[in-house]
């Protein structure tokens, strides 16, 4: 089944049986399960928070060449069972001229994860995989530490004292020794979404304005250099990556 959100920009799929099945409280007695009504409102409105904030929207379907997918142009969500393995995913449905369109997958009842609320946990999840789409509005060519680093400081830009960002913050600061852009080899480590702590320092030296135009750079050199994109960013401040870079190591020392 599925429910819209008040504003019909996002459609939340989600399952009454089966293994994935979702939360089916009723509190409000509205007839729509509160949980799948939830993320809705969440993701809805963290679109508006992004858009507000400066960034692109997620690429529809059409613009790729797609029919509408989930029976709607909304941006689709899907309730689904990851068995403790992860807790959302950005999917990507077809790419067209360096940007693609996808739909967000997030945990269908967070039983047995470490969210102190299921508001926490839908914030937390809406921000961080709908940040995925905004950089496919951008481009299809990110490395892990720069996409996952950034989607993890979404959630702090949403919701500044989220737990999940000061987390992954304290997996960058256990490997100081490491180049941002050089993490682990292997599948996606902590230290990859521990950069956040990078861009939040950045964001607080200047604001969040500088991350958009990362992104806005990347998009125009469309050559995957997310250092450079960076230091440009940088350069438009009058900031140097050299100069924050010593007050960034400075402060994460003290």
């Amino acid at each position: 089944e599925h429910v819209d959100s008040v504003d019909a920009q996002v459609r939340v799929h989600f399952s009454v049986d089966g293994p994935s099945v979702t939360l089916l409280d009723d509190d409000d007695e509205d007839g729509v399960p509160d949980f799948p009504a939830l993320i809705a409102a969440e993701v809805a409105q963290v679109l508006v928070d992004f858009e507000e904030a400066g960034f692109r929207r997620p690429v529809s379907e059409a613009e790729v060449g797609l029919e509408p997918l989930g029976g709607s142009e909304a941006l689709d969500v899907y309730l689904v069972d990851f068995g403790g393995s992860s807790d959302g995913q950005f999917g990507v449905d077809r790419c067209r001229s360096g940007v693609c369109a996808g739909h967000l997958l997030i945990e269908n009842d967070f039983a047995g994860y470490g969210y102190g609320s299921l508001l926490e946990a839908a914030r937390v999840l809406s921000s961080h995989e709908l940040f995925h789409g905004v950089q496919y509005a951008y481009t299809d060519d990110l490395d892990p530490w720069f996409s996952e680093g950034t989607a993890t400081w979404a959630e702090h830009l949403i919701e500044p004292e989220v737990n999940d960002y000061l987390r992954f913050c304290k997996s960058f600061l256990s490997d100081s020794g490491r180049s941002i852009d050089r993490p682990p080899a292997g599948t996606i480590t902590s230290f990859s979404y521990g950069t956040a702590l990078f861009f939040g320092f950045v964001q607080h030296r200047h604001s969040d304005d500088v991350v958009v135009s990362m992104m806005d750079l990347l998009a125009d050199a469309g050559d995957g250099d997310e250092v450079a994109a960076i230091e440009a960013a940088l350069a438009l401040q009058g900031d140097s990556l050299s100069d924050a870079w010593v007050e960034f190591a400075t402060w994460n020392l003290a």
